[in-house]
């Protein structure tokens, strides 16, 4: 706009606009031509700004993005949930204990749990030892999850028993070894940003 006042306000400019002379007669008055120079590098400088400025906010608004996602990737793994299957045999007591135990950060939600075993699956360890054992006979203890999903939360640094079997003799010890040697898990759980995760593994 001031370009433009002080263009109009030029002398050359008003007798263009009052007289009748072609414009080669002003186009050689040095005072137009500064005129005109001036307008040339004010729109340069307005086109170069505008364009300036879009790569400005551009290259903000990427930057805000990349910090955005590096943030939320940050707060998914501080509370992200690592399922890990630790056992425990013992000869002395003779027990096999066998636990579900998380050693993420965040708390795992567990919606479903089973057990294949020869392309078979099992919902718990009393359904797949009783394979091979009468368990009314035996002082066994089980968790048992049912094959339909459901939320079992699981926080951090915390485990779930699933399977506590006293046996009586070196030869049960060996042929429960043989089931879980064969037997593998099969567990969906998520973590608290929703995030669904599969835990399938061996047992032993």
């Amino acid at each position: 706009m001031t370009l433009l006042t002080t263009l109009l306000q030029n002398d050359i400019v008003k007798v263009m606009v009052l007289d009748n002379k072609s414009f080669l007669d002003y186009i050689k008055e040095p005072s137009l031509i500064i005129a005109l120079v001036a307008i040339i590098v004010s729109l340069v400088g307005f086109i170069y700004s505008v364009r300036y400025n879009r790569k400005s906010l551009k290259q903000t608004e990427d930057y805000n993005n990349r910090l955005l996602k590096q943030t939320e990737e940050h707060n998914k793994k501080s509370v992200e949930p690592i399922l890990g299957i630790p056992y425990e045999i013992s000869i002395t007591d003779k027990f096999i204990k066998i636990e579900i135990e998380n050693c993420g950060l965040g708390t795992a939600l567990i919606n479903k749990f089973s057990l294949v075993y020869e392309n078979e699956k099992f919902d718990n360890f009393e359904k797949l030892l009783s394979i091979i054992f009468n368990l009314r006979e035996y002082d066994a203890r089980f968790y048992k999850f049912s094959t339909i999903p459901y939320f079992v939360p699981l926080s951090t640094k915390n485990k779930l028993l699933i399977l506590d079997f006293k046996y009586d003799d070196i030869s049960q010890l060996t042929k429960i070894r043989s089931i879980l040697i064969k037997t593998k898990y099969d567990i969906e759980y998520e973590s608290l940003y929703g995030e669904k995760k599969t835990y399938t593994n061996g047992v032993i």
